[in-house]
């Protein structure tokens, strides 16, 4: 189990880390899918008197504060100004938006209208629990998960996904795959906010000729990979960086290699 907080992944460093070796609108078939439920809306409660709210009982004071019905509420994607795809929450406060990659603005009609904005990437399948605070006028994101087929980047064609909001990532690589694989100068980068899992795959991380990989799943979270080959691979001056708190690697044959002009 590693604690450090900045790990480069080269041959010398290798005792550091933990290595276990043995809808409204048209849509399309790369959009993602948010299957999403507010969980309670906090409101104003005009039923308290202002000399209720002024009493202090010890260390506790009265606020206006009470919470409204979840259901029935319009929810609204929105992407470059339009809306892309709506639904309205069902009795539980769940509901179902298609999306395509990019940013997206989840708006909540309310009133006051509440909003905030995601990262998302192509036929990936997003969990999202939120609270709507009303009085604050503001979306609190208390989870928001995200499955996504493997990733890759080759020349030309970098990779960049950057979500502070996210809880946990998992790539899947459906046990065929390599979940992350690049090749030829081309930068791959992955930055949030809680875990990130890469899990069922040939090879976790495969990088080649030039490549660059950088990761970081959060100060305060970990890195868990799981492959039937090997966890990382490294070959012809390809460079890996892996940031985090925790790293786990189960490889079915070797956790880590790298060849001698890879870092």
């Amino acid at each position: 189990m590693v604690t450090n907080k900045y790990i480069v992944l080269q041959l010398a460093f290798l005792g550091l880390i933990v290595i276990y070796g043995c809808s409204s609108s048209s849509s399309s078939s790369d959009d993602a899918v948010i299957n999403g439920r507010i969980q309670n809306i906090i409101q104003v409660n005009n039923n308290l008197n202002q000399d209720s709210i002024d009493k202090v009982f010890g260390f506790f004071t009265l606020t206006k504060i009470a919470y409204a019905q979840t259901a029935n509420i319009l929810v609204n994607a929105i992407v470059d100004g339009e809306i892309v795809d709506s639904d309205e929450t069902n009795s539980s406060g769940s509901f179902k938006l298609k999306v395509p990659e990019g940013k997206v603005t989840i708006q909540f009609e309310t009133n006051p209208v509440l909003s905030f904005q995601i990262s998302v990437i192509e036929k990936s399948d997003i969990s999202l629990l939120v609270s709507l605070d009303l009085a604050q006028q503001q979306v609190n994101v208390n989870t928001f998960q995200m499955v996504t087929d493997t990733l890759s980047c080759k020349k030309d064609e970098n990779f960049i996904y950057v979500e502070p909001l996210i809880t946990q990532m998992t790539i899947n690589g459906d046990g065929s795959s390599n979940c992350i694989k690049t090749k030829d100068d081309c930068f791959f980068n992955i930055e949030i906010g809680g875990i990130l899992n890469i899990v069922n795959c040939d090879n976790g991380i495969i990088s080649e000729n030039t490549s660059e990989v950088d990761i970081n799943p959060g100060q305060t979270s970990s890195l868990n990979i799981t492959s039937f080959l090997n966890g990382i691979v490294g070959t012809n001056k390809s460079n890996i960086t892996i940031q985090g708190f925790e790293i786990k690697i189960f490889g079915g044959q070797i956790g880590i290699f790298a060849d001698r002009n890879a870092t």
